[in-house]
């Protein structure tokens, strides 16, 4: 009982698809198009037929047909002239069947390659999607409408593929960056605890070296959960630009003197933009600390015209294959035995994007590497 109720489920599945649906549009134009056809055709051919054949009151002609010992039965001319018209109606009639059939098949086909075909693929594909198989992309089709379906869903597909890379990175990294602070600690304080490892300055140095290092990894993920919670509640005012990046720098003025790196504001004082001004610190903050951890730059260049602001050094830039992954969280260049998560251009993006506002950067080899901010409002 339930295979049979299954199976007709299915067969009325079948009957409502796509394939089937346009085979019956096929069929009904077809048919009412023959039968339009068929019907102008009899009425005209019937009064063309009938108007070229002379008629006599009266005159009746009988044909009789002989040959050898065998006769013919005679035929009446009128007998003749009304088959015509019936044999040429059967004509008709095979005609729109015919063309019925045709179109079935047609439609059956078309509806298949077009429709039923690519769907079933697309559906394949979402299936393995769902279970976590980003690898499956769509071939195109052919038909435009489809193609840029498909061409939406391979984009997809790939930026799944890149989040759950990235996602497996930030287990991979969080947990080595944990572990290995953790365990040089263990091993450690139970070798002085033992009695193994001396209790001098130079271990104590490296008790907090670590302890520095699982600070700046748990600071790391405090930093992109308060910045989460900040998005949601965004405080816009009008602030002073230059301000807001002086203040930035602050935090690494002992680190830009003892490298040497000049820092130049082409910003106008009263340059005012209309941003939240704890988002737009951290902004510049993790701009100014990616460049003096990365870039081995001599000078690092902040300016702002019109509504762009533009933050630049004259370092060593970065790779073509790069620059669109800058601001993807946990998307690290650096090796990944290096400390850090690749949170921090991340954090920036999200920043910017919170404001409304759109950012990119542009690499290159002799120039460096420049990130432009657009903003939405700037007064000056």
């Amino acid at each position: 009982m339930f295979f049979g109720r299954q199976s007709l489920k299915n067969r009325m599945l079948w009957l409502r698809s796509s394939g089937v649906r346009i085979a019956l549009v096929f069929t009904v134009a077809t048919v009412g198009l023959l039968l339009l056809v068929n019907i102008i055709i009899s009425q005209r051919g019937d009064q063309l037929f009938w108007a070229s054949i002379p008629t006599h009151k009266g005159a009746s002609t009988n044909v009789q047909y002989t040959g050898g010992d065998h006769s013919m039965p005679a035929l009446s001319s009128s007998d003749s002239l009304v088959s015509f018209p019936q044999q040429f109606h059967e004509v008709l009639l095979w005609v729109t069947i015919a063309g019925a059939i045709v179109a079935v098949v047609l439609g059956l086909t078309l509806g298949y390659i077009l429709i039923t075909k690519p769907l079933g693929r697309l559906q394949h594909a979402i299936g393995l999607l769902k279970q976590r198989d980003f690898r499956s992309t769509m071939p195109a089709t052919g038909l435009p409408e489809f193609d840029r379906v498909l061409a939406e869903f391979n984009g997809l597909s790939k930026e799944l593929a890149q989040a759950e890379e990235l996602r497996k990175n930030l287990i991979s990294d969080t947990s080595h960056e944990l572990k290995t602070p953790i365990q040089s600690l263990l091993l450690q304080v139970q070798g002085m605890q033992d009695g193994l490892v001396p209790k001098n300055k130079k271990q104590f140095e490296q008790l907090l070296y670590q302890v520095g290092k699982l600070d700046i990894l748990t600071e790391q993920l405090q930093e992109y959960a308060r910045l989460r919670s900040r998005l949601t509640h965004i405080d816009l005012k009008p602030h002073k630009l230059l301000a807001i990046v002086r203040k930035s720098t602050e935090g690494f003025a002992a680190e830009i003197d003892a490298v040497g790196i000049s820092v130049v504001y082409g910003i106008d004082p009263h340059f005012t933009v209309r941003a939240d001004r704890v988002l737009l610190e951290r902004v510049f903050t993790n701009l100014f600390r990616n460049t003096l951890a990365h870039a081995q730059a001599s000078t690092i260049t902040v300016r702002a015209h019109g509504n762009e602001i533009t933050f630049m050094d004259n370092g060593k830039g970065v790779g073509q294959e790069h620059v669109s992954h800058l601001f993807e969280r946990f998307y690290r260049i650096k090796p990944r035995h290096t400390p850090g998560l690749g949170l921090g251009l991340g954090i920036v993006q999200d920043a910017i994007e919170a404001h409304g506002w759109k950012i990119w950067a542009v690499s290159s080899a002799t120039a460096g590497l420049e990130i432009h901010i657009l903003t939405s409002s700037v007064n000056v």
